[in-house]
């Protein structure tokens, strides 16, 4: 049996079946485009760290080649390496590649890097695992940090990317833990695959990427679907012996929505609620149909952009309600900071409309605040467009639920249950999680793309799901008038 890596043990920590699963069942597909950005973000993340750092001694010799990374490891110890990058150790049936080793007078500090803005739980778990090890294998290492990016660091001064915070105190604790814990993970490998009851641990931190294996044995509109409902009220139902939706009582949930999903369910019914027509009576025409695309760095490339700030490169507008009923679109090109020409754009393309609307609206209003402080020529302009921005979600949420949303109001579960008519499918581009990577390659790393047949094609594809998200929200409206 391999040893188990920092990742893979923290797998078993989240569920032993997913890392079971892991070792025996590997999910053979690629990554997509997303994990792909998130991967190579990571790896920016991780040279950023150590520039900020200084000279060492970095490993090179690759992941497969375990004996040869321990070897080298081995001799940047002997030669005395005040720095060592992605050290390799192995002890207890585990092997680590540690971000950083900084020498010091009583052993080496442990320091992990994350592209995170804060310190979360199981990064702590990871740096215990970690530091472990490297105690294991015979190495001082009194100290452990963790050295994560900056939330108040701006664009273009990155001196303050990172944030190095001694996480000693916090891991210590858990350092018994870890030689039980790698015990049974490795005695769980060696056997069947585990049964793992359903828990909170298959949505947290984020939903589990063999998700649908487990759940899609599930009856349809098992509880866990019910609207915004907490896992203790899961488990509350299912030991009252209520498996599915149809078994609960409106009064057992406090939520409109859910109250309604609950009658949708026991019903075997649509539910369409009387105000549905009076509220779309609010948007008023013309209507422009309003959707952004972001990008969101870990390492800030535009003034005035901290980790992660949502830069806003590319738009579409609908129209509707007007004699010239229109699209109009705008995508940035590389080179210099998108905003202030997609500032101007967005004011032209939105001029004249009476409503402004979006779906989960929230996120539209943050990036039209953004632009007026990125860009203050058009600031009372954009700001104006906030205030005729509406929300089409809630309008959704609060009079309609069909049996196909099972809980879930997002726009790609709402348009094909009541417009089967029109989906992403016939796209390049099919979602935003890889809108985004590519945006963010299309804008800041074009040459990897290939020549300009190709940037100018992926151009299409992406201006093509922007739109689609528009037109969704125009041919959804008109379903819903249709139902009013």
């Amino acid at each position: 049996m391999k040893p188990l890596s920092k990742s893979r043990y923290l797998l078993g920590l989240r569920c032993h079946k997913l890392l079971w699963l892991d070792e025996h069942e590997p999910d053979p597909s690629p990554p997509n485009d997303e994990a792909l950005f998130r991967m190579n973000e990571g790896t920016a993340v991780g040279e950023r760290a150590r520039a900020v750092m200084g000279p060492g001694v970095l490993i090179k010799s690759p992941d497969f080649a375990r004996e040869q990374k321990l070897a080298e490891t081995q001799r940047a110890l002997d030669a005395r390496a005040a720095l060592i990058y992605e050290a390799t150790f192995s002890a207890g049936g585990a092997v680590v590649r540690t971000d950083i080793l900084r020498r010091t007078d009583d052993g080496f500090d442990l320091i992990e890097v994350k592209s995170s803005t804060s310190v979360k739980a199981e990064q702590l778990a990871e740096v215990a695992m970690q530091l472990w090890v490297l105690r294991a294998a015979g190495l001082s290492v009194p100290r452990a940090f963790v050295m994560h990016l900056n939330s108040e660091c701006r664009y273009p001064d990155l001196s303050n990317l990172f944030v190095t915070e001694n996480v000693t105190a916090d891991v210590e604790p858990l350092l018994a833990d870890v030689p039980r814990e790698l015990a049974a993970q490795r005695a769980m490998l060696a056997g069947p695959v585990p049964e793992i009851p359903f828990g909170p641990y298959c949505k947290r931190p984020e939903k589990c990427a063999r998700f649908g294996e487990c759940w899609g044995a599930l009856p349809e509109h098992h509880v866990h679907t019910l609207y915004r409902i907490q896992w203790k009220s899961v488990e509350k139902n299912l030991a009252a012996g209520r498996e599915t939706i149809d078994q609960m009582d409106e009064g057992m949930t406090t939520m409109p929505p859910a109250k309604r999903q609950i009658r949708s369910v026991r019903a075997r019914e649509r539910i369409i609620e009387d105000g549905l027509g009076a509220a779309l009576d609010t948007l008023r025409a013309p209507v422009a149909w309003l959707d952004f695309e972001t990008v969101g760095l870990a390492v800030p490339a535009w003034p005035g952009c901290a980790p992660f700030t949502q830069v806003p490169v590319q738009f579409s507008v609908h129209w509707t309600g007007r004699s010239d009923n229109r699209t109009r679109a705008y995508l940035a090109t590389a080179g210099g900071d998108p905003r202030p020409a997609l500032a101007e754009e967005l004011v032209r393309a939105c001029e004249g409309a009476e409503t402004i609307v979006a779906y989960y609206a929230s996120f539209e209003r943050g990036c039209i605040e953004q632009l007026a402080e990125a860009v203050p020529e058009h600031a009372a302009a954009l700001l104006r467009i906030n205030e005729r921005l509406v929300d089409l979600l809630p309008i959704v949420r609060d009079h309609v639920y069909d049996l196909a949303f099972h809980g879930s109001f997002s726009l790609k579960k709402v348009l094909p249950a009541l417009v089967p008519s029109l989906s992403y499918d016939d796209l390049e581009v099919k979602e935003g999680g890889s809108a985004m990577a590519l945006l963010a390659q299309l804008l800041l790393d074009p040459e990897r793309i290939g020549g300009d047949d190709a940037v100018e094609k992926l151009r299409r594809d992406l201006l093509a799901y922007c739109e689609r998200d528009t037109l969704a929200m125009v041919r959804l409206a008109e379903a819903l008038r249709a139902m009013s």
